[in-house]
């Protein structure tokens, strides 16, 4: 499908202390837990504006024209949704994944270990699970060929 071959699913971590902001939000969220936020994102990339506005229109998320080097390129597309929206995206999709199932089913356990109205700092046995996770799912979307592959 489009996902397996134009998309990416991934596990981010942001350090929020880095980041300038303006929002009271933001600056607070950030010191209550510790200035680290790990969060799942799936995109999928394409040239083709139309294809790109249908997974908008029939998953929500957002649309973004991507910006590129070259003139001669044409405008790239990205269709994009963030954490519990992602995951919710993924199970939706996942009976119907063939390269990136595995990728989908971190994601999933993933977003279960994610508590909503976190009042206070990730632990650190918290903050290694989820970089962890991270870790794996950059493995998993490592180009070139897999062990069992070669």
């Amino acid at each position: 499908g489009i996902v397996d071959g134009e998309g990416t699913i991934t596990i981010e971590c942001s350090r929020d202390d880095k980041r300038v902001t303006n929002s009271k939000r933001q600056y607070l969220y950030s010191r209550r837990h510790g200035g680290i936020k790990y969060s799942v994102h799936t995109a999928v990339y394409n040239t083709n504006e139309d294809l790109v506005r249908w997974f908008e229109v029939t998953f929500g998320g957002r649309v973004y024209r991507m910006t590129r080097g070259n003139v001669k390129h044409k405008a790239e597309w990205m269709w994009r949704k963030n954490s519990k929206e992602a995951v919710d995206f993924l199970t939706l999709i996942k009976p119907w994944l063939k390269l990136k199932r595995l990728q989908a089913e971190t994601a999933i356990e993933f977003q279960a270990g994610i508590k909503t109205k976190r009042r206070k700092a990730l632990t650190d046995k918290e903050l290694a699970v989820r970089e962890t996770q991270r870790i794996l799912m950059a493995e998993l979307n490592r180009k070139g060929l897999a062990e069992t592959e070669k």
